[in-house]
């Protein structure tokens, strides 16, 4: 992923001016290769301070700096080397505000360009929350900004499962992936971040413990260590597509006993 990016980054600058792809710039903090794929995958995680500056490591000789730009009815984070017009910029994701009442559980979130509504939501087969959208397709990314978005603002929920459930297929048997996503964090949220693909479980940020990212042994024990319930399937995936699509829900089985301290 950072090898592409770096690619991306060095084709002729009216190519892709004036953006370039940040994950050329920043240093992933995990990476793993996920079941079915030839190339690993990487956790790029950017930290900010207060004042919207980043201060994860990166190879950026200016400061780098999160701000919200508007592009006609779009508004992105950017990370940006400076105000001039003239300087790079780093496009992160779109900053989605739902649909009023109808989405307060997951919204505002921060959605990647396949996972925003747009006049062709309704025919769009890429786009993860509409009508068209194949679910059945264990390749495709299914867990979503929705997804993250509302166990990010469950107060009683303890991590963030960042699982693709799909059905099995021959060719991939399990039904549980971890496929790209865009995920985020306030200032004072601490939540895990987990998934699981084929048959092993992974803490990926975050970890409870003072544990490293990586394969998670026995996902039961590891809940049980911190008095967490058991991550469990939602009853639907996506979860939260749009109208007039059923929606699912995230099911929470009783908290495990603690053994331990987070």
């Amino acid at each position: 992923m950072k090898q592409s990016a770096i690619k991306f980054n060095a084709q002729p600058a009216d190519v892709h001016m004036p953006t370039y792809n940040y994950l050329a710039m920043v240093d992933p903090t995990y990476t793993f290769t996920p079941f079915g794929e030839r190339e690993s995958h990487s956790l790029t995680p950017l930290e900010f301070n207060k004042d919207g500056v980043v201060i994860s490591s990166n190879m950026v000789e200016r400061p780098l700096k999160g701000q919200l730009a508007t592009v006609g009815r779009l508004i992105l984070l950017v990370l940006s080397e400076g105000d001039s017009k003239s300087d790079r910029q780093y496009p992160v994701s779109d900053w989605f505000h739902g649909f009023g009442d109808s989405s307060v559980d997951w919204a505002p979130t921060f959605c990647s360009t396949d996972e925003m509504p747009s006049p062709w939501s309704a025919t769009d087969e890429f786009y993860k929350y509409g009508p068209k959208f194949k679910a059945t397709d264990p390749v495709k990314p299914i867990f979503g900004c929705r997804e993250w978005g509302y166990q990010l603002y469950d107060d009683m929920r303890p991590y963030i499962d960042v699982t693709s459930y799909a059905p099995k297929t021959k060719s991939h048997p399990h039904g549980t992936y971890i496929r790209p996503f865009v995920g985020w964090a306030r200032f004072g949220d601490r939540k895990p971040v987990i998934g699981k693909d084929a048959d092993t479980w992974y803490c990926l940020y975050d970890c409870p413990a003072g544990d490293q990212p990586g394969p998670i042994p026995d996902i039961a024990q590891w809940a049980t260590r911190s008095g967490w319930p058991v991550p469990q399937r939602p009853t639907r995936a996506p979860t939260f597509p749009d109208a007039p699509g059923k929606q699912g829900r995230y099911v929470t089985s009783a908290p495990a006993q603690a053994t331990g301290t987070r």
